[in-house]
């Protein structure tokens, strides 16, 4: 067992990371809207802070429906009279639910021993990485078309945002992994989170890229192509049967927001995450992003007087993707290949308390309840998300 103090140095880490990745993302969404304003680009506006509204809503009624569950911790007084007053609701309608949760998390480091924290830290990773793959990303792919401009202001300055909310995208997969990684017996190890924070930096911007060249030269198809693969990851997410969310119509809202974080980026959010599963949707979406990247080179080619210039070659700029996107493969490889576990580690109840008595060999859907009497709501998704992605 892990001295208590590396833990709370690596639980602190990774609270602390959350609430910055949280902040700095609000941040930089907000400002996309500010420099559309001042650009006088009404329409990208409204889209962006449409987007915006419908992720905050939606992060809101999934944080709702994690803090009004029946065995939710409520440790401040604060927490205690806003519950028995019915005030949560209205905290959530008020669009500060996941705010709160992100400020309140760090503050608890007390509870740590409990194992209360960690917990909570993964819902509050969850809540990030929800948030960048259906508020940021979207948002990544208006600065690009705005960016695609010749006459765009700040050109660097435009680069170097989408640079860092693409990175933060990345960071927020990462941050997800880690605190399913403080579950193991292997939490020590750095190599494995740097390997795998570079492959989904490789990875992530060559979809994203993608899907913005093809909406900058075909707007409406690029909305019926989201719904349609959209559509098709939610039936592949439906089909799992995951069952995460203890409320039914929460589950269904989880597996809407799986369709959306699949059309972005690989994500082990559900059962049986087999080698063949993962082989299957990378070669999808490689021969989707394709598609998108063959199409807006044919726009380009047979509309060139029509639309405006690049400022690449397109060629060199397919190259650079396909760089790219084969320089995450290779790492992804390397991840899976030697420091990916080959079968789940024995989980804990906390990182003070290690469960050796099961056998990692055992380990099931059906016997992760069984490793604790009592087993919390928060506690048995970060069990089943931590044997999603390491079994």
């Amino acid at each position: 067992v892990e001295e208590p103090s590396l833990v709370c140095w690596l639980y602190d880490l990774l609270a602390l990371g959350s609430v910055v990745l949280f902040f700095v993302g609000l941040a930089l969404d907000v400002d996309t809207v500010i420099s559309l304003f001042h650009e006088r680009n009404y329409v990208y506006m409204g889209v962006s802070i449409a987007l915006l509204l419908i992720s905050s809503i939606i992060l809101q009624v999934i944080s709702f429906i994690w803090y009004s569950e029946p065995d939710k911790n409520l440790e401040t007084t604060v927490e205690t009279f806003v519950n028995n007053n019915g005030f949560i609701g209205m905290l959530h309608i008020l669009q500060l639910g996941v705010a709160e949760i992100n400020i309140r998390n760090i503050r608890q480091k007390e509870r740590f021993q409990k194992g209360e924290v960690v917990f909570q830290n993964h819902e509050i990773s969850m809540l990030n990485l929800f948030k960048k793959c259906m508020g940021s990303a979207p948002q990544v792919i208006l600065k690009i078309d705005v960016l695609l401009n010749p006459h765009c202001p700040h050109f660097f300055f435009s680069v170097f945002k989408i640079a860092a909310s693409l990175a933060f995208i990345s960071f927020s997969v990462l941050f997800n992994q880690n605190v399913c990684r403080i579950t193991l017996k292997e939490r020590k190890k750095k190599i494995p989170s740097a390997v795998f924070f570079l492959w989904n930096l490789f990875v992530i911007p060559l979809r994203v890229v993608a899907v913005a060249l093809f909406a900058s030269v075909l707007p409406f198809y690029n909305l019926v192509h989201f719904f349609f693969v959209w559509f098709l990851l939610f039936l592949w997410a439906w089909r799992q049967k995951m069952d995460l969310m203890e409320d039914k119509r929460g589950e269904v809202l989880y597996r809407i927001i799986l369709g959306v974080i699949w059309y972005f980026n690989c994500f082990c959010g559900t059962n049986g995450v087999t080698k063949v599963k993962r082989n299957i949707y990378d070669v999808f979406m490689l021969l989707d992003t394709m598609l998108l990247l063959g199409l807006w080179f044919w726009r380009r080619s047979v509309e060139s007087a029509r639309l405006n210039p690049l400022i690449v070659n397109p060629l060199v700029l397919l190259g650079v993707l396909a760089a790219l996107y084969f320089t995450g493969f290779l790492l992804k490889q390397l991840y899976y290949w030697k420091f990916h576990p080959k079968c789940p580690s024995p989980l804990q109840r906390s990182p003070a308390t290690m469960v050796d008595s099961v056998e990692p060999e055992s380990v099931t859907p059906e016997t992760i309840t069984e490793l604790q009497p009592r087993v919390t709501s928060a506690e048995k998704r970060m069990r089943k998300m931590a044997l999603n992605f390491y079994g």
